[in-house]
Order: C-alpha cells, then structure tokens, then sequence
C-alpha cells in the first residue's frame, strides 16, 4: 500500500500512517525497514503492508524515495544516508555495521557493538538490534561529531525500555477509537 506517516513520535518509536484509501495504521520502529529509521517523519510518503489482525498495524515500511521533503536540515540530510550493513559476532558481543555515503566524500563505516546478553536479560527481541543501534549511532551523528567506537550498553536499553509505552496504555486508545468509530456509524 502507499500512504503518509501522518504522526510519528522520536521517544516511543511508534506512529501513524494513513493509507491513499484514508485508512489509518500505527506502526512501530520495529515495523520499519532498518535503512529507513533516520527518515523517520510526519508527511514521508511510505510503502507498506498491513498485518492481519483485530487492530491491523502496519509493517514492511519503508520511505518512498522518489518523494523527497527538502525542509529537513543539513545532519539529518547526513544522517539518513545510513545503511545496515549486517554484523560480525564473537561469542555473544554482536557487531552492527552501518554505511553512510555522502556525496563527493569518502564512504564511511561505522560499527556499534552490544552484548546479546542485554537482549535475552530484558526480553527484547534480537531482531530490534539493527535498529536500536543505528538510533543509538543517529543519535551520536546529530550530536555534532564522528562517533569513535560505539556500544549498545546496558543504559541504553533501559532508557529504550522506559521509552516503550505502558503495557495495556495503547489498548485503552484503540478501545477508545473503536468506540468514537462505531458511535460515528
């Protein structure tokens, strides 16, 4: 489907796109391709899929290219250019390389480490290790300076956690939601 993330939140990772039909869907971080978390934005035109179920969400997003905003500034304009690039492993230290190409500069690497330890302590899914970190590196790109090495520690995945939304907190606004919808019927 195509549509627009009509909202999107930096602190709990999670927004709403609306579908060319006026549907709308929330997605979360984890829904959205690796590569394209940085262009994360309200008014980013987006392809994306919709999961089948009673509050159907959308997932596969990824930010449609030939549909550029030209009002986002300069280190963002950098930052976005990042790219997953997969990871390396010794024991259970995972390394995550990331790419950003920018025009007329030499191509960078970058690598944030994490204990995949952190992972099964708290519960986190494995596969938010791509896009937790490249937040983590976006986040030291906007800062001003080239990060040196990076690491994925045990603060920023409670600092990750705290961020999440309340368990049950989306389920009274999707209650409340369906509600205003039937009694609009």
């Amino acid at each position: 489907m195509i549509g627009t993330i009509i909202s999107f939140n930096n602190q709990t990772a999670a927004g709403v796109v609306k579908a060319a039909d006026g549907a709308r869907f929330e997605f979360d971080v984890a829904a959205v391709l690796a590569y394209d978390v940085a262009e994360l934005a309200a008014g980013r035109p987006v392809h994306f899929e919709v999961a089948a179920g009673d509050f159907p969400k959308a997932i596969n997003v990824s930010i449609d290219p030939l549909h550029p905003i030209d009002s986002v500034i300069d280190h963002t304009r950098e930052i976005r250019r990042l790219r997953y690039m997969g990871f390396d492993q010794r024991g259970s230290i995972r390394a995550y390389r990331y790419q950003r190409i920018t025009p007329g500069e030499t191509t960078q690497m970058f690598t944030v480490d994490t204990d995949l330890m952190l992972f099964q302590k708290y519960h986190v899914a494995i596969q938010e290790g791509p896009v937790l970190c490249l937040r983590l590196l976006s986040a030291e790109l906007a800062s001003g300076g080239a990060p040196g090495p990076c690491a994925f520690t045990e603060q920023h995945m409670t600092s990750f956690l705290a961020s999440r939304p309340a368990p049950g907190a989306k389920s009274s606004t999707r209650k409340a939601r369906r509600a205003e919808e039937a009694s609009s019927i």
